[in-house]
């Protein structure tokens, strides 16, 4: 059976989306133009609502576990504090500050595709899409040919 979505980038958003239709039984194909998952770290807090998100794709628990919680966030300027913030009077399910490089996340994310069953096709690109009334073709290329 061909896949029903296609989802055109594995970062953690394309991710997250695939482990969702995977898991309500919507096969996915899901491709990204990097080799490699990111070695940079790009995002690191993570909003509750997003870790409760992770928690019903299955991998919450993990990422909890390797993480940097942090219940309270103080700025200073010149030595002196100009802000403090923390969720004394907002109780979400994780009321901390999460932190967690994107590298990490996207290594639990592949994993979890994988025991889903989906592997990442890196080093694809999109070279052009066609839509006609009864269907759609999607032309990839490889990266290195």
């Amino acid at each position: 059976m061909k896949p029903q979505i296609l989802i055109v980038g594995a970062g953690p958003t394309g991710m997250v989306l695939a482990c969702v239709l995977a898991q309500n039984g919507i096969k996915v194909k899901i491709v990204d133009k990097r080799e490699h998952t990111s070695s940079i770290p790009r995002a690191i807090n993570i909003a509750s609502p997003v870790l409760k998100i992770f928690d019903e794709i299955g991998i919450g628990r993990r990422i909890l576990t390797s993480g940097l919680k942090l219940h309270e966030l103080k700025a200073y300027w010149n030595k002196k504090p100009i802000l403090n913030i923390s969720y004394k009077y907002y109780k979400p399910l994780h009321p901390y500050f999460f932190h967690m490089e994107q590298s990490k996340i996207e290594c639990y994310l592949n994993e979890q595709l994988r025991a889903l069953g989906i592997q990442v096709q890196r080093g694809v690109s999109v070279t052009n899409v066609a839509v006609s009334s009864s269907d759609i073709n999607v032309h990839f290329t490889k990266n290195n040919g």
